[in-house]
């Protein structure tokens, strides 16, 4: 999920997007993405701002994995999305999340909808929510990276030693 295709450039590294030439938009109308997300976690008290924060964060690892600055796919986000948190929170990664109110994919996808809302990430119209949903197993994403692997095989009386 990018900016809004080719149009629109980049946010600023203070959040705001740029005003391309032509368009009438002035600053003081333009939330940024902070005062957005500051919204959104007041009007959807599942989920902090933090959780946005990070989102915002993971989608900028994503379009850099990708090699491309705009849209990416719901799984391409997923997959940064994981990377990061493993790479920010390493073992802690699934408890952060959780206490962010994420504890699935589909809950990704709702924090990325909640941003096309309010105007801050773009859809294509074959964009839905329920590109998240398949998604990946928190477990095996977060946890199964960090656990002992498991112990050999059996070893049988009498077999080599």
């Amino acid at each position: 999920m990018g900016r809004r295709g080719p149009a629109l450039p980049q946010p600023r590294p203070g959040g705001r997007p740029r005003v391309l030439p032509g368009r009438r938009a002035l600053d003081a109308e333009m939330k940024t993405f902070e005062e957005a997300v500051e919204t959104l976690a007041g009007r959807d008290r599942r989920y902090p701002a933090d959780a946005y924060l990070f989102l915002r964060e993971a989608l900028s690892h994503a379009q850099a994995i990708h090699a491309r600055p705009g849209h990416v796919s719901a799984m391409e986000l997923l997959e940064g999305i994981r990377l990061h948190a493993l790479r920010e929170f390493g073992p802690m990664a699934r408890w952060v999340l959780s206490e962010w109110g994420i504890h699935s994919c589909a809950d990704f996808g709702n924090l990325v909808f909640n941003l096309i809302e309010e105007g801050h990430l773009s859809r294509r119209p074959e964009d839905c929510i329920e590109d998240f949903s398949p998604g990946f197993d928190f477990h095996e994403a977060f946890q199964a990276p960090f656990l002992p692997p498991p112990p050999p095989g059996p070893v049988t009386p009498g077999g080599p030693r």
